[in-house]
């Protein structure tokens, strides 16, 4: 549980430094962090004008339910998520002053997103 083994870290400066290591790990690149989540669902395709949700590295794909459509925005959301916690612990390590507090709230989102993706697994 990798993501929620973060949190405690974003409190201080070095534990960001650890926090964004292990978010830069290749589990948290897109294509795998989508292959993860389509082991617990379909193949879902997503259109194709927006290449970072789509499934494109995948072949065929089966029109979603409600369940999988619903499942599919929590993906994306904890992706979005993540990526911005990503992001954000990027900016804090330039500029050592800011508080983490966005980096808190990114967290929490990306795991409140896993949650209820997983309920519904």
């Amino acid at each position: 549980d990798a993501l929620r083994g973060v949190g405690p870290l974003l409190k201080t400066a070095d534990g960001r430094k650890v926090a964004k290591a292990a978010l830069d790990a290749p589990s948290f690149q897109t294509k795998a962090f989508k292959r993860a989540f389509n082991a617990y669902s379909d193949n879902v395709f997503y259109e194709k004008n927006d290449p970072d949700r789509a499934n494109l590295y995948l072949l065929g794909g089966t029109p979603p339910s409600s369940k999988q459509t619903i499942q599919y925005m929590h993906r994306n959301d904890a992706l979005d998520n993540v990526q911005r916690l990503q992001e954000e612990l990027a900016y804090l390590a330039a500029n050592p002053s800011e508080t983490p507090d966005d980096a808190v709230a990114f967290h929490a989102a990306a795991v409140k997103a896993f949650e209820n993706y997983f309920v519904l697994a």
